[in-house]
């Protein structure tokens, strides 16, 4: 499966290995020489192990320990263009991450993001789906990237009450160190969580007329982006919407993207895909997701994702995980006390 990387996030990863001391032109000859890079309009599209290849030569290039969550913590602002400012000419600093938590497809086309309401704070969860080994490098990039918007917004001296790192295996010193506050391993998702204080503060650049424009950039932006980019993309982007239609999922999915479905099918036969295996990979990506939250009843989750029997969905689960639904989150209530279930603020 080809991915697609937009292209001010991919310059965004070349600029904070450049800030952190390796060498940009070698990295980006090394990822542009290999067979199937192909350069868009919009961005890049390339092969999952392509682009794990890009991260794994940065990595064989410097000894820095915790070299991605560096670079992430050296992404400078106005990197990511109008979302970089969306987010800081806010009212609020809950209204700039929602505007985020929005736009990001902008930024990346698999990382979401969600709020929810935790004990006294807000808990920022990143999630990438669906999830390929190379996001055990993103998550730690993208951890130093919060961390820094963070503290741009927040000030440099803002504790955060809670920092957590999916790909983390245990608590590690060094890490602690850099990141400049203890940091947790968490078994579904990477984040921080922030005081209601934070969460409501102002915005460091406020500017209603300015964020009004902005925001129409972003909506226009979003349309010609998915006009445009890798049809498998907008797809995904449009799943969420489509299980409680009355219509078959691939028939909603053609009506919401506006392409007759013959075209539809067509069109991903070209990148090498088929609607059954996107629809396949999302449910399981996102049974996962939703059942990791530990907000929903298993039933619940089966008809969230279209299946009409509750037997459908553990036999799915089965094919998936190896083990049923019920088996699955006995071993991740294993885990308990990293702060997952919370109600969400808003979405």
């Amino acid at each position: 499966m080809r991915h697609f990387l937009p292209r001010q996030s991919f310059q965004a990863i070349f600029d904070s290995f450049a800030e952190v001391g390796l060498d940009r032109e070698r990295i980006s000859d090394h990822f542009y020489s290999q067979k199937g890079v192909l350069t868009e309009y919009w961005g890049v599209m390339a092969s999952i192990n392509s682009i794990m290849s890009l991260w794994e030569h940065a990595q064989q290039l410097s000894k820095t320990p915790h070299l991605f969550v560096r670079a992430g913590l050296a992404v400078p602002f106005g990197s990511f263009g109008l979302v970089d400012h969306l987010v800081f000419t806010a009212d609020t600093v809950e209204d700039g991450l929602l505007q985020l938590q929005k736009y990001i497809p902008l930024v990346s086309s698999t990382t979401r993001l969600e709020y929810a309401e935790v004990e006294d704070d807000i808990e920022v969860r990143i999630y990438n789906r669906p999830y390929f080994p190379l996001h055990d490098h993103v998550d730690r990039w993208l951890l130093g990237m919060f961390i820094k918007r963070a503290r741009e917004m927040l000030g440099e001296d803002f504790e955060f009450p809670m920092v957590f790192l999916r790909p983390l295996q245990k608590r590690d010193p060094t890490l602690d160190d850099i990141v400049g506050t203890p940091v947790l391993p968490h078994p579904m998702y990477t984040g921080v969580r922030l005081s209601k204080e934070a969460w409501q503060s102002p915005a460091p650049n406020t500017d209603p007329a300015l964020h009004l424009s902005l925001q129409k950039a972003a909506e226009e932006m979003m349309f010609q982006r998915f006009s445009s980019a890798p049809i498998a993309y907008a797809v995904w982007n449009v799943m969420s919407g489509v299980f409680d239609s009355e219509l078959s999922v691939g028939q909603a999915v053609s009506d919401r993207l506006g392409i007759p479905l013959r075209t539809l099918q067509r069109r991903l036969r070209k990148e090498k895909l088929s609607l059954k295996e996107l629809v396949e990979s999302y449910r399981k990506q996102e049974a996962l997701h939703l059942l990791g939250q530990r907000l929903f009843s298993i039933s619940e989750v089966a008809a969230k994702l279209g299946y009409h029997e509750h037997s459908s969905f553990t036999r799915s689960f089965k094919r998936w995980m190896g083990v049923s639904p019920r088996s699955w989150l006995r071993e991740l209530a294993k885990h308990a006390g990293f702060g997952g279930g919370g109600e969400h603020p808003r979405k």
